[in-house]
């Protein structure tokens, strides 16, 4: 039986609470997905604020809900517990750890029903449905905070203050899943190639720390580049029925090598079709998962069936486009493109790697500390940079920036996502703020940027 929204919630206890879905256990392939929702305040994280709470034990809970198709069957738990709870009287922590999903919510025309209790409805996405049904575990339930089901979306005045919150959720969470739907031969692909980007990228590594510490050599590069007669443009002739890689090694065979001379498959290998699939997809294309994949704690891929730690393949594509001859172009598409390739998957290709780059350097840059919120860019700049992001609300274009940019929390009082306030009313409103904290130059500087919308002027920074 489906409820409206507003009955099934009830409203969060404070401002820095936030609900936490406790997915029931079953398999990949059971189509019923069953769910309670409880509460969990971040400011009594102890990890992250040691003097607000005691340090909360780990303990086993039954939770009520359908299980196996049985409507009020119970399922166990992990919860958290204060120090003192005794069986009787279990006092369950004000903070319950939890996972985030970071995922693209996908289209509403082909929405799934999933069951609060086993008899209220809650409308998802395919997408969502999908990544429900591939994590649950086998027998337990699973404790998730996932944006679409944790936040009363019909609430637009909890909206606004869940979202300032999103980037302490990230950040919080004890593992951060980003979603990535992909085949099990794609996953296998994945697998065995980022390895061996990774060996190719390390050789590459040790040839150039091996080449610098030669004086001979050296000395033999810098007399080259003095002679201005053996300075000249080295033409590349290709044979259009081999890949780039073996062009590019034979014309530049005893110059400085590439990426390429140390072991990677040839692009024509079904191991880059596997890549080129996995940045073709939506979720790099999506303004939220910018954020998410920058702030999230502990982030791991899921490939629909298992999961990885991102960092591996998210090196291996730095080196790529960092060491590779041809900065990353031939294994997304330009000289691999198959008959059935189209310019929109040609283009998602691109424009999801590009995308990926910026992503990627950014976590790593904070990961690794050279980062950190101080280093943070204002927001009117980071705007400069997500020309290529999409978002299904207009209005996200701005609004998933805040978490991310150095003065994004003086900017949360303005988020609306009333109806009545418009894309139109937002972009100006915030133009008109950049304005008047004496960023107009910055405003003027990025005018031209958008595709052209007749609904506002020209020198409005945002699309």
């Amino acid at each position: 039986m489906s409820a409206s929204l507003d009955s099934i919630y009830e409203p969060l206890p404070n401002s820095t609470s936030i609900r936490i879905l406790v997915l029931a256990p079953g398999n990949p392939d059971d189509d019923d997905i069953s769910f309670a929702l409880i509460t969990s305040d971040l400011d009594f994280d102890h990890k992250t604020f040691p003097d607000s709470a005691p340090a909360p034990l780990r303990n086993i809970a039954f939770v009520t809900g359908q299980h196996d198709g049985e409507n009020d069957s119970h399922f166990p738990m992990h919860i958290d517990v204060q120090p003192s709870a005794t069986p009787e009287d279990p006092q369950w922590h004000p903070f319950q750890r939890y996972e985030a999903l970071s995922y693209v919510w996908g289209g509403l025309d082909n929405q799934h029903q999933i069951l609060l209790g086993g008899d209220k409805v809650i409308n998802v996405t395919k997408n969502l449905y999908s990544a429900l049904r591939s994590l649950r575990l086998p027998h337990a339930g699973r404790k998730l905070w996932i944006d679409a089901v944790c936040i009363n979306q019909s609430d637009y005045e909890e909206k606004k203050l869940q979202l300032a919150l999103m980037k302490r959720v990230y950040q919080q969470a004890d593992k951060v899943i980003a979603y990535l739907p992909m085949s099990t031969q794609d996953q296998k692909n994945i697998n065995k190639l980022v390895p061996k980007i990774l060996q190719a990228s390390m050789a590459y590594r040790e040839h150039q720390a091996s080449e610098q510490n030669a004086p001979s050599d050296q000395e033999q590069h810098t007399a080259k580049l003095n002679s201005i007669s053996e300075l000249g443009t080295k033409t590349v002739v290709r044979d259009t029925n081999e890949p780039m890689s073996v062009t590019l090694g034979s014309a530049f065979e005893g110059d400085q090598p590439f990426l390429e001379s140390f072991g990677l498959p040839r692009e024509d290998s079904p191991l880059w079709d596997s890549w080129r699939r996995v940045f073709s997809l939506p979720y790099f294309r999506r303004i939220w998962i910018f954020q998410e994949m920058t702030l999230g704690n502990n982030l791991h891929f899921w490939f629909g069936t298992g999961e990885a730690p991102a960092e591996p393949l998210m090196i291996a594509h730095h080196f790529l486009d960092e060491d590779g001859a041809n900065l990353n172009a031939s294994y997304n598409a330009a000289w691999c493109a198959s008959d059935e390739d189209n310019q929109d998957t040609l283009n998602d290709r691109i424009v999801g790697s590009g995308n990926a780059t910026r992503m990627f350097r950014d976590r790593i840059m904070r990961v690794y500390g050279r980062g950190g919120d101080g280093l943070q860019p204002r927001l009117i700049q980071k705007l400069a940079n997500v020309g290529t992001f999409e978002a299904t609300d207009p209005r996200d274009k701005i609004y998933a920036l805040l978490g991310m940019t150095s003065d994004g929390s003086t900017f949360t009082q303005h988020v609306n996502y009333a109806p009545s306030e418009t894309k139109e009313k937002t972009f100006l409103r915030f133009t008109t703020l950049f304005i008047d904290r004496g960023e107009g130059i910055e405003v003027l500087l990025q005018a031209g940027f958008r595709e052209g919308e007749p609904e506002w002027p020209s020198w409005v920074p945002v699309s």
